[in-house]
Parts: C-alpha cells; structure tokens; sequence
C-alpha cells in the first residue's frame, strides 16, 4: 500500500506539472509565439497526457481504498 500512496504523490505532482505546461503553452500561443497552431497541438497532447494521469490517480485511489477496507 505504501508504494501505492507514493505512485499517487508522484502523479499529483505530475498532474501539476502538467498543468503549468498547458498555461505556459497557452501563454506562449497568445503572446509570443509565430507557430501557434504547433503550439495548439502541442496543447492538446499536454491535455490528453493530464486527462489519462488523472485517470490513472483515479484508479490507485480506489486501489488504497479497497486495500485499507480489507
């Protein structure tokens, strides 16, 4: 369980991190950027890359949940 906890910590930082990313992106497309239609793309990846590590939280939470109800 405790490896559990600790892959939870690491995607929460991740999910963070993630999530700077996508508002340095969106930034950079509305002030500083040439190519911004890579930059959308490039957004949309960072979105689709947070939607799946938040799914994945979502399931080694029930994991720690389920291990401390037995």
């Amino acid at each position: 369980m405790i490896e559990a906890k600790r892959e939870l910590m690491d995607k929460t930082y991740e999910v963070q991190s993630i999530r700077d990313r996508i508002r340095d992106l969106e930034w950079e497309a509305e002030f500083g950027a040439s190519e911004e239609e890579a930059l959308l793309e490039e957004r949309r990846r960072a979105i689709d890359k947070l939607r799946f590590t938040r799914d994945e939280m979502h399931a080694i939470a029930i994991q720690i949940l389920t291990e401390d109800l037995q």
